[in-house]
């Protein structure tokens, strides 16, 4: 009898400890980072693995493809965009982003926005013109005496590099706080020339 009761005491125990162990859960396939992308018509832009590439899809089923740049580790493209014009009864695309870094230390703040322009020219499978605009927005703390108990926060902008827009004849505009310069497409040689 006793023998029967130790028996059943002890399935007890072993149907109570094989029901109170869990599975564990299935591993998660792991997931590629995600891409930063952006569409117009038949192009795409997609970051992969540090570098910019630009697609668009031909009518033969292919994809051409431009390298557009290789950024480093800690820097990646944002507010990717793409558009199209005509210049010189060409089609080119547009392809846009901002380059954001900032730096902080307990006296100063930076953030520096840099806004890249290329522009692509698919039937010579060419970047014809790249430009950038650079916004350095700083703030800093400024001690007024020896001792450090006074002090005023100073904030200050600077720019770099020129603004580019695209005029709706195809030419480009070009500016600066001092002067601004006009450009027009050469479909001879691929580039942007002054007008």
């Amino acid at each position: 009898m006793k023998n029967i009761w130790w028996l059943s005491v002890l399935v007890l125990l072993v149907s109570a400890t094989a029901y109170a162990q869990k599975k564990k859960p299935a591993a998660k396939p792991k997931t590629e980072a995600k891409t930063i992308s952006a569409k117009f018509e038949n192009c795409t832009a997609e970051l992969q693995k540090n570098q910019l590439f630009f697609f668009q899809q031909n009518p033969t089923g292919k994809r051409d493809t431009i390298l557009i740049k290789t950024f480093d580790a800690k820097l990646k493209p944002e507010n990717l965009k793409i558009s199209a014009f005509t210049a010189a009864k060409v089609k080119l695309h547009v392809l846009t982003w901002d380059e954001i870094t900032k730096t902080e230390t307990p006296l100063k703040k930076e953030t520096n926005t840099t806004n890249q322009t290329a522009i692509v020219d698919f039937s010579s499978k060419k970047i014809v013109f790249t430009n950038f605009n650079t916004v350095i927005n700083s703030s800093e703390i400024i001690y007024l005496d020896a001792a450090k108990t006074a002090s005023e926060t100073r904030d200050k902008i600077q720019r770099a590099g020129q603004e580019c827009l695209i005029n709706p004849d195809g030419t480009l505009t070009l500016k600066t706080k001092a002067k601004q310069s006009q450009l027009k497409y050469d479909a001879a040689a691929f580039k942007f020339i002054a007008k």
